[in-house]
């Protein structure tokens, strides 16, 4: 099971240190992530991986299309995701009792602009 906002603004965030040793994160770094994400989800499937991916989390009210890092530890994870029409909880239950499903992998090709 893994779980992502598409625009991660932390862990776009670290990629930029480790790519560039810059420990800061702006759009260009989350359009970057959001590629990488991308381009990982085939590896996820092949190795049986069910994956929630949401948006509509801002990255600490922050104004920038960046998502939130982890709903797991906060109310938006009990929240139904429009687009998923599912919320993070409702999914993980699902999955641990072996009902699991792929939601969200369509926003990995959303343009934020």
């Amino acid at each position: 099971m893994f779980d992502c906002s598409t625009r991660d603004g932390d862990l776009a965030k670290v990629q930029n240190y480790l790519d560039n040793r810059i420990m800061d994160v702006d759009e260009t770094q989350a359009d970057k992530f959001q590629q990488m994400l991308k381009e990982n989800i085939p590896l996820f499937q092949e190795a049986g991986v069910k994956l929630f991916l949401f948006d509509g989390v801002s990255w600490y009210n922050d104004p920038r299309n960046m998502t939130a890092h982890t709903i797991i530890a906060s109310p938006a994870v009990w929240l139904s995701f429009e687009e998923q029409g599912q919320s993070v909880s409702g999914w993980l239950w699902d999955t641990i009792n072996g009902e699991g499903k792929d939601y969200g992998l369509e926003l990995v090709n959303k343009t934020y602009h």
